[in-house]
């Protein structure tokens, strides 16, 4: 099925996902000389299949294993539209645990897919499922390092439906093992009452204001792919503890390891700059944005 060049009218259909990733992709494609309108699918069949005859090809991240996600996507097909999927972190985990029969069926319907980091792109390669290598970055990590706050503070994300995953258990156990140390949390969880030490903040869709009052940013997730989160923490300068390996971050497979770290980084305060000149040595928007709109318009060249 030959379906119209991405740059034929210029136009890529974002199915919406995640409000903060889905602006940065908007943004990315916008600067890659690319139109973006928004997919709601939501808003019933008939708008849907309107918006889709206004694009070229249809991008949606955070990966698709759903009968939902299958219809719109043989929608778009029979409009002799091209699909872009976006595989960013625990979609892949949840496509092998759970979503494969659906997600199976969605290939049959997609053109192209693109993978955050060389270790997503081997497990998709492991369920049959090939994918170009593209890093999602923010126009953050062109920022220098920023001096760091008067007082230590670790910044880190849980969301309010899936916190165990992202570690808040370990979470709360370091703020009540560390009662001097001032915790921020964004994201949708809103737990830790009693805690006077861990502020939830919720959804914020500007974060600079964050990473100058924070020291070190935390993350202990199981399965990961490449938080832009890591990357602007690094950018600025930031201390990071992550339990999954990367250049200038520190290592914690657990919340022992992880305490150990957050002791050592608030005895021993420290601009991270080798994490900083890293970032913007080998990572940038620009560079996200051209790779993203040169895959899409492959996509729609077929």
């Amino acid at each position: 099925m030959n379906g119209p060049e991405a740059g034929a009218r210029g136009v890529v259909g974002l199915v919406e996902s995640e409000p903060i990733s889905d602006r940065l992709l908007a943004a990315a494609l916008s600067a890659g000389g690319l139109g973006c309108i928004r997919v709601r699918p939501e808003e019933g069949r008939l708008r849907t299949m309107h918006t889709i005859l206004a694009c070229d090809v249809l991008l949606k991240s955070f990966g698709a294993y759903s009968a939902g996600y299958f219809r719109l996507f043989a929608a778009a097909r029979a409009l002799r539209r091209r699909v872009v999927l976006y595989w960013i972190g625990s979609d892949v985990l949840n496509l092998g645990a759970g979503g494969r029969r659906w997600g199976r069926a969605t290939q049959m319907l997609v053109n192209r897919n693109l993978a955050v980091t060389i270790g997503l792109r081997s497990e998709l390669e492991a369920m049959g499922i090939s994918a170009q290598l593209v890093p999602i970055v923010s126009d953050l990590t062109a920022f220098s390092p920023w001096p760091l706050p008067a007082e230590f503070t670790v910044l880190t994300y849980l969301p309010g439906h899936d916190h165990l995953f992202y570690g808040s258990e370990a979470v709360l156990d370091l703020a009540r093992r560390l009662p001097h140390v001032t915790f921020l949390v964004v994201g949708g969880f809103m737990g830790g009452q009693g805690l006077s030490n861990l502020h939830c903040l919720g959804f914020l869709p500007d974060l600079v204001p964050i990473y100058r009052r924070t020291t070190l940013l935390l993350r202990l997730t199981p399965h990961d792919g490449l938080p832009k989160m890591v990357l602007e923490a690094l950018a600025c300068g930031r201390e990071v503890v992550w339990s999954h390996p990367f250049p200038h971050t520190r290592l914690a497979k657990g919340v022992e390891q992880a305490f150990a770290h957050l002791r050592d980084v608030c005895t021993f305060p420290r601009l991270n700059e080798a994490g900083a000149d890293y970032v913007r040595s080998r990572y940038s928007f620009q560079t996200f944005a051209r790779s993203l709109s040169e895959e899409v318009r492959a996509a729609g060249r077929g």
